[in-house]
């Protein structure tokens, strides 16, 4: 082998090699089936001294050389396969510029690769090197996998990602959603991925980043690890299994559950409701029956809470066009939607449980002047609890008047459904369920629970118990009192 051969191999694994480079490179493996079997040697050898060399960087020992070599023992095969990977190189891996990191595995239409000054369609196959911007459509998606299969990138609809020219393990994300599944790395050698808020380090661990409305948000699915605050005083910290962070704009870093903690909370009965037509985005309970609702058409479902049989369905299309979420109120239904007989684009109206009929029209809040619905609503037995579409704002609502007592602005950002239950508000996330303080509605609580994969809906069912769902339909009755062979779950790691 040339010196001139030896210092474009030696190119090719540094991701520095030009066109000319790789042409040569390419034309060289096709010559000669020995070559392939060179070039295999120098590849082993690369990645055995990169090895070591970063372990050695981060421990400060020096790693046993073993005898016989990982390279010595896959060089037989590689002769034996060095037609057929020389072709594969070839059209596939070898780059057309400097600095392969990736391939699309998959990709829809209006993806683009953006290098330099040129769009390049998004194809499987498609090269991704150091400096290119991946852009989706709206609604479209790609799959990437980097080079040698250490990480796998899922990016949705509305996605823009850059890969760091100067570090092929680091991305920047400016927007959009991207799922990545990383393979365990040498420590103190992270993966590394930046937003415009935050900075996310890896060592190993399957997470999704979103990007949105001026704040990033790190949710956890096995792993752990460190999210920083890019524009805030906060230290950087853990975010553990199950667990996410989120940075925004204005506000410190916020870490759930706080150390990593969460008490198990115990299922007491499951089930799926049998309805017919799909759930909407109520749920309540009554003491004896549960209430679930549907919103097109605009229906009610009374439940057998030990079974979840359908007991009866109110059809309320004759007095709602739409309805949104719903809770207990005193002894009647308290819902959230647009009547036929007026033009507001919503009201709070008590409904007759026992005939579907809107037995009262309360006043209107002023909020629902300039939003659809509530996210959400409960009642501690004397005022409405009502949780607005966005920026964690719930507001306490005289249902006598509906003018707004007082107003709480939640430094949590998955207010997405609201109870009282017990003397304390709760509420629930993608996967888990917070207890919140009464007076400042502080989360003081996290809770896990493995029969519930996707929080939705909360309601009180007396005592310590609540009922959880989702959209599909699946309900559960936890318990959330602490018992005495349970505890906190710690840092995730169990599966």
């Amino acid at each position: 082998m040339t010196d001139g051969i030896r210092e474009i191999i030696q190119a090719h694994f540094e991701g520095s090699l030009t066109e000319d480079q790789a042409a040569g490179l390419r034309e060289w493996l096709a010559s000669d089936p020995g070559h392939m079997d060179e070039f295999v040697r120098q590849l082993m050898v690369h990645t055995s001294l990169y090895e070591k060399y970063a372990q050695e960087k981060v421990t400060g020992v020096r790693p046993r050389v073993t005898r016989r070599s990982g390279a010595r023992r896959l060089v037989p095969l590689a002769a034996g396969l060095a037609l057929a990977f020389a072709g594969l190189l070839a059209s596939r891996w070898l780059p057309d510029g400097s600095g392969v990191v990736a391939r699309i595995v998959e990709a829809d239409e209006e993806t683009v690769i953006v290098r330099g000054e040129k769009e390049i369609a998004a194809r499987a196959g498609a090269a991704v090197i150091r400096g290119d911007r991946i852009r989706t459509g709206e609604g479209r998606k790609l799959s990437l996998a980097y080079r040698y299969g250490k990480v796998k990138a899922d990016l949705e609809g509305g996605t823009e990602m850059e890969i760091r020219g100067g570090d092929e393990n680091s991305i920047i994300l400016t927007r959009g959603r991207l799922g990545l599944d990383v393979a365990r790395r040498p420590r103190g050698l992270p993966f590394v991925v930046e937003t415009p808020q935050a900075k996310v380090d890896v060592l190993g661990t399957v997470f999704r980043v979103s990007v949105s409305h001026r704040a990033t948000r790190l949710d956890m699915e096995e792993g752990t690890a460190r999210m920083s605050h890019l524009a805030g005083d906060d230290a950087s910290r853990e975010v553990y299994r199950w667990g996410y962070g989120y940075a925004r704009e204005g506000l410190g870093l916020l870490v759930f559950p706080p150390e990593g903690k969460a008490r198990r909370v115990e299922t007491v009965r499951k089930f799926r409701a049998a309805l017919p037509v799909p759930r909407g985005a109520g749920i309540a309970f009554d003491g004896s029956s549960l209430w679930l609702n549907g919103s097109d058409p605009p229906v009610l479902f009374r439940v057998d809470p030990d079974d979840g049989r359908l007991v009866d369905k109110l059809d309320l299309s004759g007095e709602f066009r739409s309805i949104g979420n719903m809770t207990m109120y005193r002894d009647r239904l308290l819902v959230n939607g647009t009547l036929h007989t007026t033009d507001r684009g919503s009201e709070m109206c008590l409904v007759d449980p026992s005939t579907g009929k809107v037995a009262e029209k309360l006043p209107t809040p002023a909020q629902l002047n300039y939003i659809s619905s509530f996210r959400s609503m409960t009642c501690d037995g004397e005022s409405v609890w009502t949780v607005l579409p966005r920026g964690g704002r719930i507001d306490r609502v005289n249902a006598a008047t509906g003018e707004t007592r007082d107003v709480r602005i939640v430094r949590h950002p998955d207010v997405c459904a609201l109870a009282y239950a017990n003397g304390a508000f709760w509420t629930v996330g993608r996967k888990s369920l917070y207890g919140m303080r009464p007076g400042d509605l502080k989360v003081v609580e996290f809770y896990r629970n493995p029969d519930v994969h996707e929080f939705c809906d909360i309601a009180g069912a007396g005592g310590t118990r609540l009922w959880v769902a989702d959209r599909a339909g699946t309900v559960v009755l936890v318990d959330t009192a602490e018992k005495p062979d349970s505890g906190f779950i710690g840092a995730f790691h169990e599966n």
